[in-house]
């Protein structure tokens, strides 16, 4: 009864819902039930940073901010950054960045078109010396846009 029971929950979780799909006015950073930590001025530099990255290299890079997830942060990114359709369909070039700010969480997904470049490692290495430094002063802004540099970076070649 144990096994049946753990069985349901195990496969409950792997249902989770993604996030709502942004429209097209809330742009590539998004807010989803938490009041946003970024000024409007901010928020508006981070989408410019964000579409010159997606005019320069053709990847698109989406940031998801959370109050917090209860399933699997980096299972919930997966399917939001799946239902979304971030990137294009042809290049599955797309980037999700999911930031839980009363979890204290955060998980990056990408495309299968970025995989070769944006590693787990490599994804792992930004959230831990890039996201999380800059996060930890409350600099969200100054985090998130060190994260979407290095990632153009890291496409164009510049950055080993």
């Amino acid at each position: 009864m144990r096994l049946l029971g753990l069985l349901l929950l195990l496969s409950a979780g792997l249902h989770a819902q993604p996030w709502e799909k942004p429209s097209p006015s809330e742009g590539l950073v998004v807010w989803r039930g938490v009041r946003p930590v970024l000024q409007p001025d901010e928020e508006a530099r981070l989408e410019s940073v964000l579409a010159a990255i997606n005019d320069s290299t053709s990847t698109q890079i989406a940031v998801l901010f959370v109050d917090r997830v209860n399933d699997d942060l980096n299972f919930v990114a997966a399917q939001t950054g799946e239902a979304w359709g971030i990137g294009q369909a042809a290049s599955d070039n797309g980037m999700l960045v999911l930031i839980a700010l009363e979890d204290r969480k955060m998980a990056i997904q990408v495309g299968r078109g970025l995989e070769p470049t944006i590693t787990d490692l490599v994804s792992h290495q930004l959230i831990e010396n890039t996201l999380k430094p800059a996060f930890r002063n409350q600099d969200y802004l100054g985090g998130v846009q060190a994260l979407a540099q290095e990632v153009a970076q890291r496409l164009s070649g510049q950055f080993d």
